[in-house]
């Protein structure tokens, strides 16, 4: 390796120099190199990033194509050899990872999903604890929509809209470190439909009840259903609230249907809506034990995802903690479509059902998959 290295110091040398080296003695076969990625280094005032190992072992580093000597260096680089890079970087920023994606088929403007674990990196100091230095590109740099779901959290979730994914493999990166850096991730612009209700806003939602065993539904002034935002008993920082509170036994009184409505219009396509919940609340006081879904979520009337049946036991109340929901393919024409999202109560009982990060994505069945490289320093 010694000798290798030799060779290769008096070849930098050479091409500094303007001389042309002879590099026939590296004996490179077009196919018989492998390049791996690793940190920036700096070798005789060559920035060099990339490793290209022949058949017989030997090793060379090679010059990234933004190096100002590149010009120089590919007009000698042995037959055979690809022109690598190091990747994309940012100025400021300390870290990044490849995220490699995998797609049978080719997709444009396609939300994909990768899994991090923030908690460790904050606890280290490598990424701010609001996760406000996140930030993906795509292979030359140019930045891409994303936003970044239960920050701080050993599975973080992080979206990222891509501009063009290729039927194959298509290279994505992740960068953090940068202390000074402000948020930029955003969901309204990385999906068809994204609220996640940090705003503390419901502009554009309405509430609706059912009072009864079957009535028309109507807006409500009644204070027995309700929907507001919540700031407390949760993983993400706000969300929407349900809250319904049933009658006693009285005729057409006896149970409530709370329910948030907006409206929804994607492009023609075929989507999934995906959303966070957490439900809590005694829908039935069934001391001798039953169960019940607490929550459900419809599309112009047709339900799309009900929540997992919660138990009840010994005249408990039931509680169901914060979990991810997703409805099965969704098809839209460029017609307005109802979306409501509903909690029950019944018997003198009381509901509350709590609804984040909903999202309306574009869907293609098989999903693209995702895998996160290893951390680079740049």
């Amino acid at each position: 390796m010694a000798k290798i290295k030799l060779i290769f110091l008096a070849t930098l040398a050479a091409l500094w120099a303007g001389v042309s080296p002879v590099l026939s003695g590296l004996a490179f076969a077009a196919t018989s190199y492998a390049i791996a990625t690793g940190n920036n280094a700096t070798i005789n005032e060559w920035t060099v990033c990339n490793v290209v190992t022949n058949a017989t072992g030997q090793q060379i580093f090679i010059p990234t194509n933004t190096s100002t000597e590149w010009a120089q260096f590919r007009l000698h680089y042995p037959a055979g050899i690809s022109l690598g890079t190091c990747g994309p970087s940012i100025p400021s920023y300390a870290y990044r990872r490849k995220i490699t994606i995998n797609s049978s088929a080719a997709l444009s403007s396609y939300p994909v999903k990768f899994i991090i674990d923030t908690a460790s990196l904050v606890t280290s100091g490598k990424m701010q604890s609001d996760c406000d230095d996140v930030r993906v590109t795509d292979s030359s740099g140019t930045a891409i929509d994303f936003v970044v779901e239960l920050c701080n959290n050993a599975n973080t979730e992080i979206w990222s809209e891509v501009p063009a994914i290729a039927n194959g493999t298509t290279d994505i990166y992740l960068f953090y470190g940068y202390p000074a850096a402000t948020k930029a991730g955003n969901g309204i612009n990385t999906f068809s439909y994204y609220k996640n209700f940090d705003d503390g806003s419901l502009a554009g939602w309405t509430r609706w009840v059912n009072y009864g065993g079957g009535g028309n539904d109507y807006t409500s002034t009644d204070t027995n259903s309700v929907i507001s935002i919540s700031t407390t008993n949760q993983s993400p920082p706000d969300s929407m609230q349900l809250y319904g509170k049933a009658g006693c036994n009285t005729p057409n009184v006896w149970g409530i249907l709370t329910m948030a409505a907006t409206s929804i219009n994607p492009p023609s396509g075929t989507y999934k809506l995906e959303y966070r919940q957490r439900g809590s609340g005694g829908q039935f006081s069934w001391c001798s034990g039953g169960t019940a879904a607490q929550n459900d979520v419809t599309l112009d009337g047709t339900v799309i995802y009900s929540s997992p049946l919660c138990s009840y036991t010994n005249c408990n109340t039931c509680l169901r903690d914060w979990e991810t929901a997703a409805s099965g393919t969704l098809t839209f024409t460029g017609v307005a479509r109802a979306l409501r999202f509903r909690s029950r109560a019944t018997d003198c009982e009381v509901s509350y059902g709590w609804v984040d990060d909903i999202k309306l994505r574009k869907y293609y069945s098989p999903e693209p998959t995702t895998s996160v490289g290893p951390e680079q320093t740049i």
